[in-house]
């Protein structure tokens, strides 16, 4: 290969890159010949490139119809993947309910502050997204990296509040209003987000979050219908394993009899 086609073909690779993150995957089944790919595994740590960075704020601009805003700080790929998560869910909402229907709040002088790691959804530190309906009726609210309330601590409601009484969702979609820790049943959908080659243990956490914030129920009207039509769980959110690689939709059966669904997002 000549130097002039190796330089060609670099070129032709990045901007494919480049428009992956900002295609339209439907979450939806992906043919089965597509689970085959892998993505390599992100660090939690390593701060990802000022591009990537640029093109992720992009995204979430775009999903909440917001003008130019920059992160308060540089994300790592991995952080990144879940935010690219969040624009995908955020541009869902909008399409069925129209071009206004989101916007982003507490944001100060176009600086976005999003958690990250562990936290509450407190609107006095953190940025977060209002989803309202066609007839401009707030529903819900969509917040990174809040840890909920479990149904096990609600079963128990045991004092001092045990370590293990709350698991952070890494996006959630909460019923309108929820703050601090949010109860499992203000959980409307959750998604855990793998920017790394699908692995099994991915989907025992998917299951394990799935226990914690509702119980197995025949189908039932789901919390979420612009993302889901029915749930078998009460409450009726449905939990998703959100992927780099296609190959997390080899896990779709049978956890889909549980409510958790296998979610395939192109990045970067």
């Amino acid at each position: 290969m000549t130097a002039a086609a190796t330089t060609k073909k670099k070129a032709t690779s990045k901007q494919a890159g480049k428009a992956s993150l900002g295609k339209a995957t439907p979450v939806v089944n992906k043919p089965a010949a597509a689970a085959s790919a892998t993505a390599p595994q992100a660090s939690k740590t390593t701060i990802a490139s000022a591009s990537l960075n640029d093109q992720v704020t992009q995204l979430l601009e775009i999903a909440a119809g917001a003008p130019k805003q920059s992160f308060s700080s540089a994300k790592s790929a991995s952080k990144l993947f879940e935010l690219a998560v969040l624009a995908r869910v955020l541009k869902r909402y909008a399409l069925k309910h129209g071009q206004n229907s989101v916007s982003v709040k507490n944001v100060n002088s176009g600086i976005l502050s999003l958690a990250g790691g562990p936290a509450s959804a407190d609107d006095k530190i953190y940025s977060f997204f209002e989803m309202k309906n066609s007839a401009g009726t707030l529903q819900h609210e969509a917040w990174v990296s809040v840890q909920v309330k479990t149904l096990s601590w609600s079963m128990s409601s045991v004092s001092p509040f045990p370590p293990a009484g709350m698991h952070e969702i890494d996006v959630a979609i909460f019923a309108a209003g929820s703050r601090g820790h949010p109860p499992h049943t203000a959980l409307l959908a959750g998604f855990s987000c793998k920017h790394l080659k699908p692995q099994k243990a991915s989907v025992r956490e998917a299951l394990g979050l799935r226990r914690e914030t509702a119980r197995l129920s025949s189908a039932q009207a789901s919390s979420v219908p612009w993302l889901k039509s029915v749930v078998p769980a009460r409450p009726a959110s449905p939990m998703y394993l959100a992927a780099s690689s296609a190959g997390v939709l080899s896990y779709r059966r049978p956890v889909d009899e549980v409510g958790v669904y296998m979610m395939w997002v192109t990045f970067p």
